[in-house]
């Protein structure tokens, strides 16, 4: 099924378990799919996607990739503490 207004949609992760999936099934939406990780696993639909490479541990880093950047909605799937969120 596609979207008729895509969405502009940031993945922090989404490489593995939970996150692939959700892009696979975003993507298969028609959604606009940023993913920001370090960039070690690259899924099958990898060359259908924005990459943002980084570590979400290194806060000053993941701000200033993330900076000036606007998504309609941003997903966390391996936000764990509160501190990730």
């Amino acid at each position: 099924m596609r979207v008729e207004n895509p969405m502009n949609i940031l993945i922090i992760g989404g490489t593995r378990y939970i996150g692939r999936a959700l892009v696979q099934k975003l993507l298969n939406r028609g959604d606009n799919i940023s993913v920001f990780s370090r960039g070690n696993t690259k899924p099958d639909w990898w060359d259908r996607i924005r990459h943002i490479s980084g570590d979400r541990k290194n806060l000053r880093d993941f701000r200033s990739k993330l900076r000036g950047k606007s998504f309609d909605v941003v997903i966390d799937p391996q936000a764990y503490q509160l501190e990730d969120v």
